[in-house]
């Protein structure tokens, strides 16, 4: 079956590369690896741009396995333009247990917590990214200047003024800082 599945992808025959991977479902419905008929039906639907059937399977996928790296950062690629957050947040956590180091989880992190109001989460999310991902800190520090500035107005500040000198033209930014310059 997976050599038939494998002249079917070879010749990009997606429909027939799905009913060989329902086969393997039904033979093995607890494999998950990387050559499962899950991962094969996954990248048949993908292919057919069928967006979906390819979001169900790969939850079918991420909620029984707790390896599937990829199942779960391509749901966040997918739930990330839809704002579905509470998904988002779900898997970019499944991805960082698997590696902390990955910047897609954590700037997903970073947006979903944000979106949902949940400020401290977001915070510590985006200080990681800080880290993680240095050429996009001018972003990251405004967002933290956004987030902080109710409670932490002098690290807001910092944060805020650090956007700036990485990204000077930024419009938003010197909106901020004309609109604290006129508070005090």
């Amino acid at each position: 079956v997976r050599k038939f599945a494998g002249e079917m992808v070879a010749q990009r025959n997606w429909p027939e590369v799905i009913k060989t991977a329902e086969i393997l479902i039904q033979l093995l419905p607890e494999d998950f690896s990387g050559d499962s008929g899950y991962e094969l039906k996954v990248m048949a639907l993908r292919q057919l741009k069928r967006e979906d059937d390819e979001v169900a399977v790969l939850r079918q996928i991420a909620a029984r396995s707790s390896s599937a790296q990829s199942s779960f950062l391509r749901l966040i690629e997918l739930d990330l333009p839809k704002e579905r957050w509470t998904e988002v947040k779900a898997n970019a956590h499944r991805a960082s247990a698997l590696n902390p180091f990955l910047v897609t989880p954590q700037k997903a992190l970073a947006e979903a917590h944000s979106a949902l109001k949940e400020s401290p989460e977001a915070i510590a999310a985006y200080e990681r990214l800080l880290i993680l991902d240095p050429g996009s800190a001018a972003q990251t520090h405004f967002k933290l200047a956004g987030l902080l500035k109710e409670a932490d107005a002098p690290k807001a500040k910092r944060h805020l003024l650090e956007s700036l000198a990485l990204a000077p033209r930024n419009r938003d930014g010197l909106a901020m800082l004309s609109e604290w310059s006129d508070q005090n």
